[in-house]
Order: C-alpha cells, then structure tokens, then sequence
C-alpha cells in the first residue's frame, strides 16, 4: 500500500507537503484556480518545498515557475489532462482494492 511519495504533493493531517525538483529555476510556486500564488522554499540540489494548508485535496493548482505557468509532472491526476491543471490527491485516503492481487507467472500463459 502507497501512503506518502517523495516527489509531489502528500498530505498530512490536513497540511500539504510539496517538493519538488526544478533544479534551473530561480523562483517556484504552486498558483491553485482559488487563490494566490504559494511561494516555495529553495532547498539544496534543485528541490523545492513547503508546507501549506491552502491547498487541499481536489483542489487544482498549476506550478509557476520564473513566472512561467506549467503543468505539475510530478502529479498523479490531471483531469483535464497532461496540459491542464493538477488536483492535488491524496494518497493516504485511497482505499486500495488490489491486496490479493496476484502477479502472473511469465511461464504460465495460457
């Protein structure tokens, strides 16, 4: 079971986490289609990150980058597809159904 990533957007008792790597760039924020932009802290190695409550799951949101707008690549759901903006998801409230799923043997295809 997945509970947490470590490039993206996680949730934490209703703070979201986000990091993440635009080592080019000299400025980075994430803009949500219902507020301000949100400043994120440069980190060592080209990361990114902050911690926010405003921003929520399903909420959608861009990243801005030197003033640039772009799609999240490190999201994990964009509804109105690549080019569009992200929703932020979170893992940890995803009821999984796959447990007993098996793997398929390579030898045993028939």
């Amino acid at each position: 079971m997945m509970n947490r990533r470590t490039l993206g957007v996680n949730f934490e008792a209703g703070i979201a986490e986000i990091l993440l790597w635009v080592p080019q760039a000299e400025q980075v924020s994430i803009r949500p289609d219902t507020g301000n932009d949100l400043l994120l802290e440069q980190k060592t190695r080209g990361y990114w990150q902050m911690r926010t409550g405003e921003l929520r799951p399903g909420m959608n949101s861009h990243v801005v980058i030197d003033g640039e707008t772009w799609p999240d690549i490190h999201s994990l759901y964009q509804p109105d597809g690549v080019h569009g903006a992200s929703s932020a998801f979170d893992v940890s409230g995803m009821k999984w159904t796959d447990q007993r799923a098996g793997t398929i043997s390579r030898y045993n295809t028939t």
